[in-house]
């Protein structure tokens, strides 16, 4: 059995999958930023930013607040937890501002959700 050299794709799909595994292990810290991730992807800040960008043509700061707002999503369908537990678990220490953010993001409050 002959074995295929890993092509780009490959490699962008595996940076891809431990980035979002690195961003789901710290999505409930508020202060969590883009050098805080690059520094967990053991890259420099440019080069992380330029990266994100070209793989999935957004900031790296939208990709973090589009994965907490999905998961947020997520856990308030659930319904096992309150709005305000919801926005800490998410990232966010204020939930007037979550509710802002979530209404701003999904065009609803989280109450309509849960």
């Amino acid at each position: 059995v002959k074995e295929e050299p890993s092509t780009q794709r490959d490699l962008d799909d595996q940076f891809i999958a431990q980035l979002m595994s690195v961003v789901d292990k710290y999505i409930s810290q508020p202060d969590l930023s883009v050098d805080d991730l690059a520094k967990e992807m053991a890259m420099s800040h440019t080069l992380f930013y330029e990266k994100i960008h070209k793989l999935l043509g957004i900031p790296p700061a939208s990709l973090v607040r589009n994965c907490r707002m999905k998961r947020a999503k997520e856990l308030l369908l659930e319904g096992e937890h309150s709005i305000a537990e919801v926005a800490i678990m998410c990232g966010f220490s204020d939930a007037k501002y979550f509710s802002t953010a979530f209404k701003k993001y999904y065009g609803c409050s989280p109450s309509k959700i849960s």
